[in-house]
């Protein structure tokens, strides 16, 4: 409809994973989408994936990143007196991890009655339902459903740990909300954390090992005792640890920097 006029898409990483997912369809997605001129990815691992599944050439692809809001996730006002607590956000499946993440945490109850989980987010589905009627059995965790940003920064100044033990993702922009607001952090080692993230966060985060995957999301069973294990011990190890340093430098993960990143991007098709 439009051939003269530049277009930029901006891809998080979930369409190819759905690429993945919708097999029938992907090639008249990639036929279709390649078309156009300069791609933003989150992370430098998204612009292979994005060169390779798309076969785009190395000038249309650049690296953005994502920004949070400076203003909301901070640690001012953050409770030092919160005892033993951690914080996972997200949705209630096994994707996330979140089986698994029980699993680690009941262990560490058992050991330390004063735990708590405090578990943000929500989930549809029978999947969802079983976690949620296991989590409401659980005396160590709390459920907060489904929460806007401001509750959740709430939350995060008041957790010791924020915890992100995904099988997938992109660039996952909740640890850096999380640690602003001066929680220690552990996630699986996904290639956005560790290739883009963990550069930045040092000290203040601890990597696990992904067990195998099946597909794009998919644990192989066998090595999933191994990664409870790996997670527990991940945990304890953030928890036993004392304040974040103060030289983390999350300047680059601000929108102010993330703009002036795209802007250049544009400013390059005007031309």
């Amino acid at each position: 409809l439009a051939p003269d006029v530049p277009v930029l898409v901006h891809g998080h990483g979930t369409d190819l994973r759905q690429m993945e997912l919708t097999a029938h369809i992907a090639e008249e997605v990639r036929l279709g989408v390649r078309r156009n001129e300069r791609f933003a990815v989150l992370h430098s691992e998204h612009a292979t994936a994005y060169g390779n599944k798309l076969e785009l050439e190395e000038h249309r692809l650049h690296v953005v990143g994502a920004g949070y809001r400076d203003e909301l996730f901070h640690s001012g006002g953050r409770n030092r007196d919160s005892g033993p607590s951690i914080l996972y956000a997200g949705k209630y499946s096994h994707a996330k991890g979140l089986p698994w993440l029980l699993d680690a945490v009941a262990r560490m109850a058992a050991l330390n009655p004063d735990l708590r989980l405090h578990v943000a987010g929500t989930g549809a589905g029978e999947e969802a339902s079983l976690l949620r009627a296991r989590m409401e059995g659980m005396a160590c965790v709390e459920l907060h459903g489904q929460v806007d940003q401001h509750r959740l920064a709430e939350l995060m100044r008041n957790a010791s740990v924020f915890v992100l033990p995904s099988f997938y993702e992109g660039l996952p922009l909740v640890l850096v909300e999380a640690v602003a607001c001066g929680c220690r952090l552990v996630a699986t080692d996904t290639p956005g954390v560790v290739h883009d993230l963990a550069p930045h966060l040092g000290e203040a985060i601890e990597l696990v090992k992904l067990p195998r995957l099946q597909g794009p999301d998919t644990p192989v069973q066998a090595d999933l005792p191994r990664f409870t294990d790996d997670l527990q011990g991940a945990l304890s190890r953030a928890m036993a640890k004392g304040p974040l340093p103060d030289d983390l430098e999350l300047e680059p993960f601000t929108w102010n920097a993330v703009f002036q990143r795209v802007e250049d991007i544009w400013l390059e098709l005007k031309k």
